[in-house]
This record gives structure tokens, sequence and C-alpha cells, in this order.
């Protein structure tokens, strides 16, 4: 019986601590852009779940005119059948003071990508940057 109890105490620990791991699905770098990112699919799921979307913009050469750029993170996921899926943006970083990151979650459903953007805000004429972004399975 203590044999018994002992074997799934201990299944249930590797069980509850297995559990909690995340997995790296996809890392990007974007490097060196001098405008807008349109749509970009950064991970396609087989299967529906939840991802925490990781996202670093550097500034490389500053704009003239002070504007920034904000990135954003895009998902689609539902729930009923027959339904619209419409996908929802999240912000996560802009680079108006060089260096800025971010981290959201995004549900997707299988084969539904996430998609990153980023958009102009202000003057960015002369402006150069970097994104780093990191996607995990949770």
């Amino acid at each position: 019986m203590r044999r018994a109890a002992l074997c799934l105490v201990i299944l249930l620990t590797f069980l509850v601590s297995a559990s909690g791991q995340t997995r790296t699905v996809r890392k990007l770098h974007l490097l060196n852009q001098a405008g807008p990112v349109p749509p970009t699919m950064i991970f396609t799921p087989a299967k529906p779940g939840m991802f925490r979307v990781s996202v670093s913009m550097v500034l490389t050469q500053a704009a003239s005119g002070g504007g920034d750029y904000i990135g954003l993170v895009g998902s689609k996921y539902g729930q009923t059948t027959g339904s619209t899926v419409m996908p929802f943006y999240f912000y996560v970083a802009s680079i108006d003071n060089g260096i800025n990151g971010g981290v959201t979650t995004a549900m997707s459903d299988a084969g539904q990508p996430i998609v990153f953007s980023t958009v102009e805000f202000g003057n960015v004429t002369g402006a150069k940057y970097d994104v780093y972004i990191v996607v995990e399975r949770l």
C-alpha cells in the first residue's frame, strides 16, 4: 500500500512539474527595418492553444521628426463553429526611447497564424529599427 501511494505521489509530482513548462516554438529577427512591417506571419499552430509572444524593438537610427513605431501582435481565435473569426491586435512595444519591449498572450486556432506588424506614429523619416520576437506555447 505504501509503495503504491509513493508511486502515485511521484507520478503526480512529475505531471504537475511537466505541465508548467513552456516550449519555444518560434524565434524571429526582423533587422534593419526602415518602414512599417506589414502583417507578417510569425507562427501558425497545428492545434489550438495559448501562446506568449515577447517582442523587443530596438531603434538603430533615430527619426529626424521625433516619431516612433508601434508593434502589434494579432491572432484569430473563435470557439463557435461557423462564426466569423476576426483578428485581435495587441499593442506590445514602441521605440520612442530607443529600445522597448513587451509581452502579450494570444489564443490561436489551429491553422490560424499569429501575426506581427508595426505602424508609424508621427514623423519617422530616417528611422531604422530591429525587431526580436519569441513565441512560446503555454
